[in-house]
């Protein structure tokens, strides 16, 4: 699945994130600080120009 970014794309990675955070004994909490630096990353290289193989 691939999203953007923004808002509703940082709601469905810690809705998929934070059970399994709770599974491996994680602060589910940490989930979202997490998610944001990863979404906050991939917008820098986007802006670069930057894609995923495919």
């Amino acid at each position: 699945m691939r999203v953007g970014f923004g808002l509703e794309a940082a709601a469905k990675a810690r809705e998929a994130l934070t059970p399994a955070a709770r599974a491996e004994g994680l602060d589910p909490q940490a989930v979202r600080g997490g998610m944001r630096w990863l979404l906050l990353l991939g917008k820098a290289f986007a802006a670069e120009g930057w894609t995923p193989p495919t």
